[in-house]
């Protein structure tokens, strides 16, 4: 019997930072299957054509104006052999690219969820050329900046709340404007592997005063700014004592948004974040991102070898 052969593509910078990485290709083999480093820049027959199933993170190099030639050789490889088992082709991932494609995804989950998942996207607007006076009418202060391009770019990762019209002349078109809403601190990380699904509390930004005017600039990959916790009222719990405090969304509304996500971009392995407002009680899902680093999931490599292998398997 064909030992089963699980193909990989993670850029190299990516897969140095996955220290534990080893535990996949050990999963692997205690169960009699095989994995292998598939070079992209490389003929992709002699490397693939006995591989049974292949995954790969390519968002990174698909940036737009910045896509490789390899990435697009690569892709209509993948098109002239539909046998092979791509899990999360190049064109499902590079959906997730773009916040405003993004947003409007998940605009339309909200439309189709029932309303007593209280599953509540708040208003944004897309800016895309710069005015002397921006229309605000389509949403209310505060509201978090963003660009378009998710990630990628050390840019894409440079936010800013916005209090009033003239702090967006701060950002760069094409910007997104969302409305914020406060969460006591805490952001849920949901992460989703197949049928998989768990989330992880983490400390988030802080409730927004309402006497405060000033644009409070962040970058999201980095700890928040002194300027950030300046914002807490010098009553409120710790961010650790409120994200300990916090109560998990209930997992049917998590499920139910996990599910469309996969169903809507055809992906099988990502993550997203939600918040759950102060005032309403309402979730949110404020970020969508393809293969993140899975922090928090114990046995994650376990799992991920589980599901290719089931991938692997199928019919």
């Amino acid at each position: 019997m064909k030992k089963t052969t699980v193909g990989f593509y993670i850029p190299p910078k990516k897969l140095a930072k996955m220290k534990d990485f080893p535990s996949l290709e050990k999963f692997l083999k205690d169960r009699d299957a095989d994995l292998r480093s598939i070079d992209i820049s490389e003929p992709l027959e002699p490397q693939l054509k006995d591989v049974d199933v292949f995954f790969h993170k390519l968002t990174d190099e698909l940036s737009p104006g910045m896509e490789s030639e390899r990435v697009q050789k690569f892709e209509e490889y993948c098109r002239q052999h539909p046998q092979l088992r791509n899990v999360d082709p190049v064109q499902n991932q590079r959906q997730v690219m773009n916040r405003s494609v993004i947003n409007d995804l998940l605009l339309k989950i909200e439309s189709q969820l029932p309303k007593e998942m209280q599953f509540r996207m708040p208003r944004h607007t897309l800016f895309s050329e710069e005015k002397p006076v921006y229309d605000t009418s389509s949403f209310n202060f505060p509201v978090i900046c963003k660009t378009t391009v998710a990630c990628g770019s050390g840019e894409s990762h440079m936010m800013g709340i916005v209090f009033e019209e003239k702090g967006l002349h701060s950002f760069q078109v094409p910007f997104i404007a969302q409305e914020f809403y406060n969460h006591n601190s805490t952001i849920y990380k949901v992460f989703t592997i197949g049928d998989y699904v768990k989330i992880v509390k983490r400390p988030s930004l802080p409730n927004m005063p309402p006497s405060h005017h000033e644009t409070v600039f962040f970058d999201s990959q980095k700890p928040f700014a002194p300027q950030m916790q300046a914002l807490k009222s010098p009553t409120e719990k710790s961010d650790e004592e409120m994200v300990n405090e916090a109560p998990l969304p209930p997992m049917e509304t998590i499920k139910a948004i996990s599910n469309a996500i996969r169903t809507t971009l055809g992906l099988n392995i990502f993550g997203f974040d939600v918040i759950t407002q102060l005032e309403t009680g309402n979730h949110a899902a404020v970020d969508i991102n393809y293969f993140p680093s899975f922090g928090g999931v114990e046995n994650f490599w376990s799992i991920l070898g589980e599901f290719l292998l089931s991938q692997a398997s199928k019919e």
